[in-house]
């Protein structure tokens, strides 16, 4: 498989990349390659190899139990901040405005 001029270009626009003149053979090549590996891939017998994953047919979500495996010490986390009031952390306003 490979691609010519007018689907790098169309992929180009699809893409809103810009290509110039001169760098459309480099991309056809680096493209053509990239494609010529997937190949060889696709080629590869993973018939023997077992399947490693397990398939949840059910949509059921396996999660863990929500258990706290410690208790809140905000001076501890707080005693590297810069300024803190309170068990919050004050930081400079960020978004400036009419308020």
């Amino acid at each position: 498989m490979s691609i010519d001029k007018a689907t790098l270009e169309k992929l180009s626009m699809l893409a809103k990349i810009e290509l110039k003149e001169e760098e459309i053979p480099n991309y056809l090549a680096s493209f053509n390659k990239l494609l010529g590996a997937l190949s060889q891939l696709q080629q590869v017998d993973v018939s023997t190899i077992p399947v490693d994953i397990e398939l949840h047919t059910n949509n059921q979500q396996y999660l863990r139990d929500d258990i706290v495996t410690e208790d809140p010490n905000p001076e501890y986390f707080q005693k590297n901040a810069p300024k803190t009031l309170q068990n919050f952390y004050l930081v400079p306003k960020v978004i400036e405005g009419d308020n």
